[in-house]
């Protein structure tokens, strides 16, 4: 659930900030970074640059 939201998101903004996807799923930082690292691992986003620079793309 989280994360097609998370996936719409970026097909309707190009990109999404670990903010933005707390705000969309309603989530804690720690649980929103978790998310999003497993969705990384397994290759359904990309990440671009880093810190607090760092977005995520399809």
């Amino acid at each position: 659930m989280n994360k097609n939201k998370i996936i719409t998101y970026i097909k309707n903004h190009h990109e999404i900030t670990r903010k933005e996807a707390e705000k969309i799923i309603k989530k804690e930082k720690t649980a929103t970074a978790n998310i999003l690292n497993k969705m990384l691992k397994n290759k359904v986003i990309k990440k671009i640059g880093e810190g607090p620079n760092t977005k995520y793309i399809l």
